[in-house]
């Protein structure tokens, strides 16, 4: 497992995994290239308060 702080975000709205060059969807957590299971995605929101995040 890798941690996708490091990773970096293509043209294609995708975050790419910087140990296994995996990609996954930044929106859906859908895997696109990779053989693992999908990231679970939380909805965010940046407000004036901070930022929330539903869990």
């Amino acid at each position: 497992m890798a941690f996708l702080g490091n990773g970096k975000i293509n043209n294609q709205k995708e975050i790419i995994c910087p140990l296994h060059e995996y990609r996954f969807d930044l929106e859906t957590g859908q895997v696109k290239s990779g053989d693992c299971a999908d990231l679970k995605v939380y909805k965010a929101d940046l407000t004036e308060t901070g930022l929330e995040i539903e869990l």
